[in-house]
């Protein structure tokens, strides 16, 4: 042979069987989600059950997905298929590990409790949660390449939070579903009507992701369906700072239409046109705004401690006892009884400050830093793919209402999968890159 050949990868984004390992996340704790919905409907005993069924189920399911993530990430390692993670990516995960490294350390010094352990009953969220949300939830769907499952994945979340928001109207409107009653907001399968905000920021971000990006007209009706109706069913629960986060996260599709999908800006209208209609209809982001603004003024001319249905006053109590333990804080749920005996309340309403008070300062303020940068290289980066998008939108959603909210088990994950999404699309450009100059 005259010239020496060049050897060429398969392409970034190819099928590999492993991928199905790695899709196990987001295909069961989606499952996990149809199939409370499934039984809240039919088993009028839910009522008084679903506060012990849900966790169950999640307990079950996150020990499967821990199994096949060991063995993903077992199989690859041997086979010598993963790669590092570069530029922001990369830094993003070296904060993760400072912060689960003080997490492990705060936890050795505060002790290996119950609580540790498992969290507190209500929240299931413990240091081994929290282990394999940032390993295995996250890491192993980054290191999902197939667009068939991604796509597939978030197809069926979209369709679960469309099948709760209809369950929703027909309490409401048409017979009542026993499971959703004895609850005094719109919570729908969830505890309490907060956290049902949380799940239905997610969705309608997701929603607005499918609507502008994705190439399948199905994909498209499905994203525009699950946007208006999820919207519809926030709007009628009436969570604040869900709301809040919902407006910015639309702002943020327009920095990412801008940015990498100019060919949608026709969508981007449209949205912007549809997406005010629900909320025209029940008229309250008018009173939750000024509901907002007195609450600030009240803060600031008067100190009021009141304000945000008495957040403003588990802040100031968590941060004072922060300061009072600014490095390892108090361990897993370490503050929950003092709170609770304070305020009534058992967790800050805030993750950031739940982390500080948790696993200190320098742990909140790592995990702050490493999700920071992960998002950032999807904004720096242009990428061609929805499922990237829609992991960027309902990440940064869920982020922003958890400014507001606790950590509570049947959420939280889809937030590490959402970022797992994000982050991976970036890997996924790099390599395709990588290739292209293999091959020249």
């Amino acid at each position: 042979m005259s010239k020496k050949q060049k050897t060429v990868r398969p392409p970034a984004n190819s099928f590999d069987r492993t991928d199905y390992l790695a899709a196990v996340p987001l295909f069961f704790i989606c499952f996990i989600t149809f199939l409370m919905f499934l039984m809240d409907i039919t088993m009028p005993q839910m009522a008084s059950y679903q506060y012990e069924t849900y966790p169950s189920l999640f307990r079950g399911a996150n020990i499967l997905i821990c199994i096949c993530g060991i063995l993903y990430f077992a199989i690859n390692v041997f086979s010598k298929k993963l790669t590092l993670p570069s530029g922001l990516t990369l830094v993003g995960f070296v904060f993760f590990v400072v912060f689960l490294a003080l997490m492990f350390a705060s936890t050795f010094v505060n002790g290996f409790g119950e609580k540790a352990l498992h969290g507190v009953s209500f929240r299931n969220i413990g240091v081994f949660h929290l282990l394999a949300f940032f390993l295995i939830y996250f890491g192993a769907t980054y290191c999902l390449r197939s667009e068939f499952l991604k796509e597939t994945g978030l197809r069926f979340f979209a369709v679960t939070a469309d099948l709760i928001a209809v369950s929703v109207l027909f309490d409401r409107y048409i017979s009542e579903i026993a499971a959703f009653q004895e609850k005094k907001d719109i919570s729908a399968i969830f505890f309490n009507g907060n956290h049902y905000g949380y799940f239905l920021v997610m969705a309608i971000l997701l929603g607005s992701a499918m609507f502008l990006y994705a190439a399948s007209h199905f994909t498209c009706g499905l994203g525009l369906v699950t946007l208006l109706l999820n919207l519809l069913i926030l709007a009628m629960n009436g969570s604040l700072g869900c709301m809040l986060a919902v407006f910015i996260g639309l702002l943020l599709t327009l920095l990412v239409t801008w940015r990498a999908y100019r060919e949608a800006l026709r969508r981007n209208l449209i949205l912007l046109s549809v997406v005010l209609i629900p909320v025209a209809v029940y008229g309250v982001v008018t009173g939750m705004l000024a509901s907002l603004i007195q609450d600030i003024t009240g803060v600031v001319s008067t100190g009021d401690e009141s304000a945000g249905h008495n957040r403003w006053l588990l802040w100031q109590i968590t941060m004072e006892h922060i300061a009072s333990r600014p490095f390892l804080g108090y361990g897993c749920e370490g503050l929950s009884e003092t709170l609770m005996d304070l305020t009534g309340r058992a967790n800050p309403h805030n993750e950031i400050l739940a982390y500080a008070a948790q696993f200190g300062v320098p742990a909140a303020v790592a995990y702050v830093i490493g999700f920071g940068c992960v998002l950032a290289d999807f904004v720096i980066r242009k990428r061609n793919s929805w499922t990237a998008a829609a992991g960027f939108l309902a990440a940064s959603g869920y982020f922003l209402s958890s400014l507001f909210g606790v950590t509570m088990f049947y959420t939280l994950p889809f937030f590490f999968i959402f970022m797992g999404l994000a982050a991976g699309a970036v890997q996924i450009a790099n390599d395709t890159i990588k290739e292209r100059k293999l091959a020249r």
